[in-house]
């Protein structure tokens, strides 16, 4: 006897019918196929900023004392680590996709 891929009866919560309602394939993949999708940031871009302005003020906390230049030089280098690790972490499609 073939066994059922989706049972025959399902009891529907309130919520689950309003995410059927908002989207019927996100349900479907979500509930019915139990997928989990990628979660992409959409606030990649804002995370890329507040890390590096937090990062280059932990290193410089009196900026009065910090020549411009080296200023600019030094929040660019901490701007390139920052995308490395998030780089890591999301993959380079996604970052690219997410600060677009």
């Amino acid at each position: 006897m073939a066994q059922e891929a989706i049972p025959a009866r399902r009891a529907f919560s309130h919520s689950g019918i309003r995410e059927y309602l908002s989207c019927p394939k996100k349900y479907f993949f979500g509930h019915i196929l139990r997928l989990q999708g990628i979660t992409l940031p959409g606030a990649s871009l804002g995370t890329l900023v507040h890390q590096t302005l937090s990062a280059f003020h932990r290193e410089n906390p009196n900026l009065d004392v910090l020549p411009p230049g080296k200023a600019g030089v030094r929040l660019h280098a901490i701007l390139d680590q920052e995308m490395q690790a998030m780089q890591a972490e999301l993959g380079p499609q996604l970052l690219n996709e997410s600060l677009r």
